[in-house]
C-alpha cells in the first residue's frame, strides 16, 4: 500500500502541471453480439418494500454451484416387499424396505416379520443404493473437475486477451468471450448485485452495483465478463453509475486491484468514459480511494468532476436528478451511516483508516496540495494573500462532512487559505511539540555544514510517525516548488517561512514572550527545510 502511495506522491512533484494526453480509443459496435433476451439482468429488481434488500434463494433446477446437490439421498421409490398381511398399495412411495418393515407393524396394530426372501431383497436394494451413490459421487466429481478445468482455461484466455497476446481488439475479444459464456453467467442475475434502477429526470439509465451482494465464490474474471456483457448496450448513450460499497470488508478478495483497474482503463472504449455523466460511490472504503489516487496522473481532470464519494445514501436519494423516484436501493444501504470525526481540529492519527493496503491522509491535505501543485505555483502572493473567508469556511464544512469537493470551482487563494486553516487547527503540528528544541539546535548546523544539518534533520524526521512523515513530505515539496517560482509569485523561502513557521514549529509550554523571541529561529528552520526539501524529503524516502 505504501509503495502505491509513494508512486502517486512522487509523480505529483515530477508532474509539470499539464494532464497527460490520452489517445482516444475507437468506439466499437458490438450490438450484433447480443439478442434482446440477453439482458434480463438489466430489469429493475422488485423488493418487498421500498428499500428491502434482494433475497437470493436459488431457484429449483439451478446449477450445482447455485444449489447443493441432493440427488441420491432420497431417490429410491421402488416397490415395497409384499408382506404376509393384506398387500399394500404399490403406489406407496415411502423410504426403504427397512423403513417399511420397522414402521408398518406399529401402523397396522399387529406384528410383521419379513421372511428370508424379503430380507435378501432388502440387502440387494441397499447394495444397489450404495453403488448408485458411489456412481453419482464419481460422476459429480468428474463434472466438478471438468468445470474446474474449463474455468482455468477461461481465466487463461482472459489473461491473454487483457495482456494483448491474442490478435484483435481486446474489448471486442472480451465481449465475444462474455457472449460465449452467457449461459453460465446469466444465473448471476438472480443475485441482483447489478441492475438498472430506472431513468433519472433527464432520461439517463441509472446503473446500480451493490458490492455486498456479489457472491463470494465468484472469480474476478467472471465478474468482469458479466458486467461488460450487461454494460455494453447501456453505455451507447449517457448513463449514471451508483456503486454501493456498504458493509463490505476492506479485506474482500473480489475487489479489483490497481493493476487490473489500470488495464481495464486502457481496454474500455471511449463510450464508457464519455457517456458516464455521474459516478456516485456510496459508503466508499479506503482501498477504493487509494486506487483512484494512484491513477490520478493518468486520468483526465474532467473525470474527477463526475466522481462523488458519499457517506450517506440519503444525500444521493435527495439529489434532484432522482426526484422522479427512479433510484431504488436496498434497505441496508439506505439505513447505513458512517460516523466519522470532523477533519479540522482532529489529531492526524485519529482520522487515518488502516487497511491491508496502508492508510489514507485527510482529503483536505492531499487534494489541496495536489491542486495547488497543478494550478497555483505562479499565483502571486499565494499563501500570503488571504482568500474569501466565506469560501474558505465552505471548503472546511465540505471536508468535515467528507463531501466531494471540486477545487476547480474555487479561488486559488481560498484553497490555500483552507490548507493553512487545517494546519493551524491541528492540536499538534506535524513536526510535533516533543522535538521543538531539537529542531532549533540542529538548524544551527545549516551554515556550518549542510550535510550534517541534513543528516540530523533526516534522523529526527525519520523518528516521527509515518503519517506525519508523509504529510511533511507533501507539504514541503509543495512549498519548495512554490519557492522555485518566486519570480512570478513573489513567495521566496523566507516569505513562506514567515507564513508557515508559527503553524509548523511551536511549543505550547513556552510563555508568550519567550515564544515570540524564538519565532525568528523557528522561521529560519522552516526556511532551510523549504530550500532543501528535494534532498530532505524526495531523495530520502521516509521510513
Amino acid at each position: 500500500g505504501v509503495l502505491v502511495r509513494r508512486r502517486s506522491f512522487s509523480s505529483v512533484f515530477e508532474f509539470q502541471g499539464v494532464a497527460p494526453s490520452r489517445p482516444k480509443a475507437a468506439a466499437h459496435d458490438t450490438s450484433s453480439f447480443f439478442s434482446s433476451s440477453d439482458h434480463d439482468g438489466n430489469q429493475q429488481p422488485q423488493f418487498n418494500n421500498d428499500h428491502a434488500p434482494p433475497q437470493h434463494e436459488p431457484q429449483q433446477g439451478g446449477k450445482p454451484f447455485l444449489k447443493p446437490f441432493l440427488g441420491g439421498l432420497f431417490a429410491k421409490h421402488g416397490k415395497s416387499p409384499e408382506p404376509r398381511l393384506p398387500s399394500l398399495d404399490e403406489s406407496h412411495h415411502s423410504s426403504s424396505s427397512m423403513f417399511l418393515s420397522s414402521q408398518l407393524p406399529e401402523a397396522l396394530g399387529t406384528e410383521w416379520e419379513g421372511d428370508s426372501e424379503d430380507e435378501d431383497v432388502t440387502e440387494e436394494r441397499q447394495d444397489e443404493d450404495e453403488k448408485g451413490k458411489e456412481k453419482g459421487t464419481e460422476e459429480k466429481k468428474g463434472v466438478s473437475e471438468e468445470k474446474k478445468e474449463q474455468k482455468k482455461k477461461e481465466v487463461e484466455r482472459m489473461s491473454q486477451i487483457m495482456d494483448g497476446k491474442l490478435s484483435g481488439d481486446r474489448y471486442i475479444n472480451l465481449m465475444q468471450m462474455a457472449n460465449e459464456s452467457w449461459d453460465d453467467l446469466k444465473e448471476l442475475c438472480s443475485y441482483k448485485f447489478f441492475y438498472v434502477s430506472g431513468n433519472d429526470t433527464l432520461g439517463r439509465p441509472i446503473v446500480v452495483i451493490i458490492q455486498k451482494l456479489i457472491p463470494t465464490y465468484l472469480k474476478m474474471a467472471q465478474l468482469i465478463l458479466f458486467i461488460l456483457h450487461q454494460m455494453d448496450p447501456i453505455v451507447e448513450s449517457p448513463y449514471i453509475l451508483v456503486n454501493c460499497q456498504t458493509e463490505i470488508s476492506t479485506e474482500a478478495k473480489n475487489r479489483p486491484d490497481f493493476s487490473l483497474l489500470s488495464t481495464m482503463r486502457k481496454i474500455l472504449p471511449e463510450k464508457y468514459k464519455v457517456n458516464l455523466k455521474e459516478w456516485y460511490i456510496i459508503h466508499p472504503i479506503v482501498p477504493t480511494k487509494l486506487v483512484f489516487k494512484s491513477l490520478w496522473p493518468w486520468i483526465h481532470s474532467n473525470f474527477w468532476k463526475k466522481l462523488h464519494y458519499v457517506n450517506d445514501a440519503q444525500e444521493v436519494l435527495k439529489n434532484p436528478i432522482f426526484a422522479n423516484d427512479s433510484l431504488h436501493l436496498p434497505d441496508f444501504v439506505v439505513r447505513h451511516r458512517q460516523a466519522m470525526p470532523k477533519v479540522f481540529g482532529t489529531p492526524l492519527n485519529e482520522i487515518l483508516v488502516y487497511t491491508f493496503q496502508g492508510w489514507s491522509l485527510p482529503e483536505v491535505l492531499e487534494s489541496t496540495i495536489f491542486h495547488l501543485c497543478m494550478t497555483g505555483l505562479e499565483t502571486e502572493g499565494i499563501f500570503r494573500v488571504n482568500g474569501s473567508h466565506q469560501e474558505t469556511q465552505q471548503l472546511k464544512t465540505a471536508y468535515d462532512g467528507r463531501k466531494t469537493v471540486n477545487l476547480f470551482d474555487h479561488n486559488t487563494h481560498s484553497i490555500a487559505s483552507c490548507l493553512k486553516l487545517y494546519l493551524r487547527e491541528l492540536p499538534e503540528p506535524f513536526l510535533t511539540f516533543e522535538f521543538y528544541e531539537t529542531y532549533l539546535q540542529i538548524d544551527e548546523l545549516f551554515e556550518q555544514s549542510k550535510e550534517e544539518w541534513r543528516e540530523g534533520m533526516s534522523a529526527i524526521i525519520s523518528s516521527l510517525p509515518e503519517p506525519n512523515q508523509r504529510a511533511l513530505q507533501l507539504l514541503f515539496l509543495l512549498l519548495h516548488k512554490v519557492s522555485k517560482n518566486c519570480e512570478k509569485n513573489k513567495m521566496s523561502p523566507s516569505n513562506l517561512s514567515i507564513v508557515f513557521g508559527p503553524v509548523l514549529l511551536s511549543n505550547p509550554s513556552l510563555d508568550p514572550m519567550t515564544a515570540m523571541s524564538q519565532q525568528n529561529r523557528c522561521n529560519s528552520c522552516i526556511q532551510h527545510m523549504i530550500e532543501d526539501a528535494d534532498e530532505l524529503f524526495l531523495k530520502q524516502q521516509p521510513t
